[in-house]
C-alpha cells in the first residue's frame, strides 16, 4: 500500500515525520464525517449506533469504533438508550456531543459599550458581562475594559482561562486582513484597541477580529439559513451604519477588509453621513427644540430613537417630521447599496430593528420609485445582541474546523 507522510506537530511546534497510510486517511475522513455529524445535531440530541449508520453510510462497527475514540478524546459522551422491543433487556450504545468540552469568548466592542460572554459549543450563553461608556466615548481604554469584561464573563460563568479554546471579538470600525482597524476616522480611533495586549492575555487561546457588521451578517445567515438569492446586506444601523455583506452565500470583505464601509454616503444627496438613525435622530429632533418647535420629546434629555419614534407615533409633528426624514434616508441608503451590489435581501439589524420596522413599509415604496429591481428588505428578529450571536458563532467555527484532521 502506497504511503505518504506528514509532521505532527507537538507544543514545541516541530515534530517527528511519522507515515500516514491511505487507511488512515480513511479512518481520518470517517472520524470527520461522524463528528460533523454531532455538530449538526440539535442540542443534546442523542444519536444511536443504528442512527450514525443511517446518517453516514459506514458500518456499524466502523461507526462503534469512532463514536470510541471521540469519546475517549472529549468530543463525545455516552449513556444508554432504553430498548424499543418489548422484553429486550439490552439498552442501545447512545452518544450525544459534549457541547463544554472546551468553551468560547465573544466580545462585542462599540462605540458606547463593551459587552462579554462565555458559551459552549453550541452556542448557549454562560456568562456574561459589560461596560458602558456614556459621557468617556472618546477618553476610554477599551482593551484594558475589555480584558476587565472577559474575566467578569469567566467569573459569571464559573470557569478558567483555560477552558477556552477560541475567542472573536468584534470592534465598530473597518478591518485589514490582521484585524487591525483603518486609521483616518476618530470614531474607529475611539475603538481601537491593543491586538497583542489582547492576545498576550490569553496566549492559549485561538483569537480572532472581526468587524461588528460582517458578525452581523454571519448571525443572519445563521438564524435564516440563508436566503434563496444567496446574497445580503446586513445593514447594522445604530449610533453609524455598517454593512455585512454576502455574496452568493459567502461572507464579502473585499481586497483589504473594507468593504461594506458606510463612509461613500457622505457623497450622497440627502444622506450626508454614515451616521445611524440614533444619532440622525436625536441631531434632528434637538436641531427642531433649538429652533423652538414644540414637541413630546423633553428638550435637556439626551433624546433616545425609541423616545422620538414613540412621540411621532402620538402625534408629535416634529417627530414625525424626524421619522419622515428618517425613513428617506434609509431608501437612500438601501437604494444606493442595491445600484452597485444587487443583494436579494437588505435586512436592518441591530438594536433599532424592531424600532425601524414599522417604516419598512414606506422604504419598500420608496425603493420601487428610486430603483428598477428592489431588494427585498426585512428588520431582523436577533436584537442588539446580533454581533455577539455572530462572534460566538464564529468562535464556534475556529473550534470546528480545528477538531477536524488535517
Amino acid at each position: 500500500m502506497k504511503n505518504m507522510s506528514r509532521t505532527v506537530m507537538g507544543e514545541s511546534g516541530v515534530g517527528p515525520r511519522v507515515p500516514v497510510t491511505s487507511t488512515q486517511t480513511v479512518r481520518d475522513l470517517n472520524s470527520s464525517l461522524v463528528l460533523d455529524l454531532f455538530w449538526k445535531t440539535p442540542v443534546d440530541a442523542g444519536l444511536t449506533a443504528t442512527e450514525l449508520v443511517e446518517n453516514t453510510g459506514l458500518t456499524r462497527s466502523t461507526v462503534l469504533a469512532i463514536a470510541d475514540e471521540l469519546r475517549e478524546a472529549g468530543w463525545l459522551l455516552e449513556d444508554r438508550a432504553p430498548s424499543l422491543i418489548p422484553g429486550r433487556g439490552r439498552q442501545a450504545r447512545r452518544f450525544t456531543f459534549n457541547r463544554k468540552r472546551r468553551l468560547v469568548v465573544a466580545c462585542d466592542i462599540g462605540f458606547r459599550s463593551i459587552t462579554s460572554v462565555v458559551a459552549d459549543l453550541k452556542g448557549a450563553v454562560l456568562g456574561r458581562a459589560g461596560r458602558r461608556f456614556e459621557g468617556r466615548e472618546w477618553t476610554t481604554d477599551r482593551t484594558g475594559e475589555v480584558l476587565q469584561t472577559i474575566d467578569e464573563a469567566l467569573l459569571d460563568a464559573g470557569v478558567g482561562h483555560d477552558r477556552i479554546e477560541s475567542a472573536c471579538l468584534g470592534l465598530a470600525a473597518p478591518l485589514d486582513r490582521n484585524g487591525v482597524p483603518f486609521q483616518g476616522n476618530p470614531f474607529w480611533d475611539a475603538v481601537r484597541i491593543d491586538l497583542e495586549r489582547v492576545r498576550g492575555f490569553a496566549t492559549a487561546w485561538g483569537i480572532t477580529f472581526e468587524n461588528d457588521a460582517d458578525l452581523a451578517a454571519i448571525a443572519e445567515m445563521r438564524a435564516s439559513g440563508g436566503h434563496s438569492t444567496g446574497s445580503t446586506v446586513t445593514l447594522l444601523a445604530g449610533e453609524w451604519l455598517g454593512a455585512g455583506i454576502v455574496v452568493n452565500g459567502e461572507l464579502f470583505r473585499g481586497a483589504n477588509g473594507g468593504a461594506g464601509e458606510m463612509g461613500y454616503l457622505e457623497r450622497v444627496m440627502g444622506v450626508g453621513s454614515s451616521l445611524g438613525p440614533s444619532a440622525v435622530a436625536r441631531d434632528l429632533i434637538l436641531e427642531g427644540l433649538a429652533a423652538g418647535r414644540e414637541s413630546r420629546v423633553e428638550r435637556d434629555a439626551r433624546p433616545s430613537l425609541e423616545s422620538i419614534m414613540a412621540a411621532a407615533n402620538e402625534g408629535d409633528a416634529l417627530a414625525a417630521e424626524v421619522v419622515g426624514r428618517l425613513e428617506e434616508r434609509l431608501s437612500l441608503t438601501v437604494s444606493t447599496l442595491s445600484s452597485f451590489l444587487d443583494p436579494g435581501a437588505v435586512i436592518i439589524s441591530g438594536g433599532n430593528a424592531e424600532l425601524l420596522a414599522p417604516m419598512l413599509a414606506g422604504v419598500r415604496k420608496r425603493l420601487g420609485e428610486l430603483i428598477p429591481h428592489p431588494p427585498e428588505i426585512l428588520a431582523s428578529t436577533l436584537g442588539r445582541d446580533v454581533v455577539l450571536l455572530g462572534a460566538v458563532h464564529s468562535a464556534i467555527a475556529a473550534v470546528r474546523g480545528a477538531s477536524l484532521p488535517s
